[in-house]
């Protein structure tokens, strides 16, 4: 009978069978031990993250968050040839796009080379007439062009991708001037013998962080012979921007009023101003020009009366506000300044100084104004009117760069 092969196992001793199942375990627990190797770390982290989250609901104290990933890129530029390119707009100035990417920092990309654009973030984009649009971008119904989406009075715009010459442009150094002369003259002979003569004038000069304001204003005028009024006022004002709005200031006004037996009255002030609204802030016609500040600070405050009023000196707090506003530009302003001194000693002790009105162009850079001023004084010298009005009408010139 062929009972077939056997395997020498089968035959071998007990001493021998024994040698064998040995080899066989060792080589079983090198094999336990490769595993468990492997998977130490894992099971290290996932007892740390149990034991933390354990922790946190014992001690009440949250879990240690994920990292969350990036956010997607909000910006999605297509070029002519077909690529593609993600990430967020930084800016186009000569001809040359941004885009921050999150894995190859900034990618340089020429504008005539782009076909389409689409941004999330709002871009403020300066057309070829310099005019200024902001809002979300997306590529317009047209090859090569773009739709703006303002989300303000302008709505949604759609221009070619040629029309604009840059996106996001830095801000450049602010240096600039602009003001104006005024004179009103009225004269009556006759039966009636009036003579009235009022000048104003105003200058402001920015250059980067540095602002001159200076402003003067004269009146004269006789009836019958006799004088019944004459002042004049002045006033100078540095201010240093140390933020894109906030500035520090100082300032002095000066004042003469023969009627209020005034001799001179002095305010020697500083504190600090801040930038509500600069021209630029707003794209409609009608507010892109509007300018805007308030300031607030402490003054000296000195009046040197004539007659028998007794002189005042006198610490003060200082309050102003100015508004410019072309409602149509080049055509018609409207236009505020105050400034008011109330006294340290006293609530009751206020000077209060106040001009508005309404200036139009004529003629190129020919303007005329109707303005009034008036002036409170809550502390008048004898035998005067707490508060002084003058209606203007003038002709003057102003000058804007």
């Amino acid at each position: 009978m062929n009972h077939g092969m056997r395997s020498p196992s089968m035959y071998a001793s007990p001493i021998n069978r024994v040698g064998i199942f040995l080899r066989s375990a060792k080589q079983r627990l090198l094999l336990l031990a490769f595993f468990a190797a492997a998977l130490s770390p894992i099971a290290a982290d996932e007892r740390a993250a149990t034991d933390a989250d354990a922790t946190a609901e014992i001690t009440g104290a949250p879990a240690k968050a994920k990292t969350p990933p990036p956010p997607p890129p909000k910006s999605t530029i297509k070029l002519k040839d077909g690529s593609i390119i993600k990430g967020d707009v930084v800016d186009m100035v000569d001809g040359k796009l941004k885009v921050k990417t999150e894995f190859g920092g900034e990618v340089p990309v020429q504008w005539s080379q782009v076909a389409e654009i689409y941004s999330e973030l709002k871009l403020r984009l300066i057309l070829a007439d310099d005019t200024a649009v902001t809002g979300s971008v997306e590529p317009g119904d047209d090859l090569d062009s773009m739709t703006v989406n303002t989300a303000g009075s302008l709505g949604t715009l759609s221009f070619p991708l040629t029309a604009v010459n840059a996106i996001n442009p830095p801000k450049e150094k602010k240096s600039s001037y602009k003001g104006n002369i005024n004179a009103g003259f009225n004269m009556q002979d006759g039966n009636t013998n009036n003579k009235s003569f009022t000048a104003t004038a105003e200058l402001i000069v920015r250059a980067d962080v540095h602002r001159v304001s200076l402003r003067g204003l004269t009146s004269y005028a006789e009836q019958s012979g006799e004088v019944n009024a004459r002042n004049s006022r002045g006033s100078v004002k540095y201010d240093l921007f140390f933020t894109e709005r906030f500035y520090w200031l100082i300032s002095a006004l000066f004042e003469q009023d023969s009627f209020q037996d005034l001799n001179l009255r002095t305010a020697l002030s500083t504190g600090l101003g801040y930038q509500v609204l600069e021209k630029g802030d707003f794209d409609a016609d009608w507010s892109k020009e509007i300018a805007v500040y308030a300031e607030a600070g402490a003054s000296y405050f000195s009046e040197d009366f004539d007659g028998g009023s007794a002189d005042e000196q006198r610490g003060a707090g200082r309050w102003a506000i100015n508004i410019d506003w072309p409602v149509i530009p080049d055509k018609m302003t409207l236009f505020h300044n105050q400034e008011g001194f109330p006294s340290a000693e006293s609530l009751e002790e206020i000077y209060l100084i106040t001009e508005q009105g309404i200036r139009f162009n004529l003629l190129e850079n020919f303007i005329s104004t109707l303005q009034v001023n008036w002036r409170w004084n809550n502390a008048p010298a004898p035998d005067t009117e707490r508060s002084d009005t003058a209606y203007l009408f003038t002709l003057g010139y102003t000058f804007d760069k």
